[in-house]
């Protein structure tokens, strides 16, 4: 690791995730990055190498889901009215209650019961919403299994070397420096050093 590396993890240690772990972890996934930072700062917020490894070898799968058109994923119906917190589950043809805890018509659910918490939310715009906002409110599962044989091969294999951050690591130091002294770290450490 650089001095620069090493000094942003003494300044802010847990925090600081390798950009070039997201990308990895990623593959083809339609996930955004932030959500994998998320993920990473929880397993591979180090710069113990050996912790990072074992942070990207267990799986994490994410689950989004509306808030909204999925209340009773998450809630207990209510079916009494003297049910604590009772609220409206929305009809997707129907705009959103001004005030949405005051209903009692309908299909409800118990605000107060929760069967599953997410692991956190985030508002996404919404194609197609009709009368509902643009901006909705989705929740994320994550759950964590081990790796399997094909995922740990797969992970083995990778070559640090063609990944594109480092690419254009090496392209700013040549046009920085106006030298080449190949792809070496400990070359460009020693070049820098030196100057």
């Amino acid at each position: 690791m650089n001095p620069l590396d090493q000094k942003i993890n003494e300044q802010f240690p847990g925090l600081v995730v390798r950009k070039d772990l997201v990308k990895l972890v990623k593959g083809n996934a339609i996930v955004p990055s932030y959500v994998l930072e998320y993920l990473l700062g929880q397993y591979c917020a180090t710069s113990d190498e050996a912790s990072i490894q074992s942070g990207i070898k267990s799986v994490r799968e994410i689950v989004r889901v509306n808030h909204l058109k999925n209340c009773l994923l998450c809630h207990a119906p209510s079916t009494s009215r003297r049910d604590l917190v009772r609220a409206p589950v929305p009809s997707p043809n129907q705009p959103l209650p001004r005030v949405y805890y005051a209903s009692s018509r309908g299909a409800l659910v118990r605000a107060d019961v929760t069967y599953l918490k997410q692991d956190f939310a985030v508002r996404h715009p919404v194609q197609n919403h009709g009368k509902w906002p643009a901006m909705q409110r989705f929740d994320y599962f994550v759950r964590e299994r081990p790796s399997d044989k094909h995922e740990s091969a797969a992970w083995a294999k990778r070559n640090p070397a063609a990944s594109p951050y480092r690419k254009a690591a090496l392209f700013a130091l040549r046009k920085l420096t106006g030298k080449d002294v190949g792809k070496d770290s400990k070359a460009w450490r020693r070049l820098l050093d030196d100057g």
